[in-house]
């Protein structure tokens, strides 16, 4: 069985806490994986490129009903609390009818 850990590097066009650009509003990042093989005992690195695309939560919560969803709430990261300002993200739940 393998074991695996990552880490995290930002580009410049992340935010690291900062705002956005307003012409792409997306966050990359690349992303270091490092995975054991436990029969050589030897690590082997992969790397990742995620990028995130950033919306206001206004146009979130607009997405969400024009799907039909209904009972949208908004929470600070990863907190059972309103979003606070200038919180990095903030988690949607929502409710649709079958």
């Amino acid at each position: 069985m393998a074991r695996s850990f990552w880490t995290r590097r930002r580009t410049p066009t992340a935010s690291g806490g900062q705002s956005i650009p307003c012409r792409r509003r997306v966050c990359s990042y690349f992303m270091d994986i490092f995975r054991l093989e436990e029969e050589s005992g030897l690590w082997e690195r992969g790397e990742e490129l995620h990028e995130e695309r950033a919306y206001t939560p206004e146009e979130l919560t607009s997405y969400l009903r024009d799907a039909g969803f209904t009972q949208i709430k908004q929470y600070g990261n990863l907190k059972h609390r309103p979003p606070k300002p200038g919180e990095d993200r903030i988690f949607f739940t929502a409710r649709k009818e079958v």
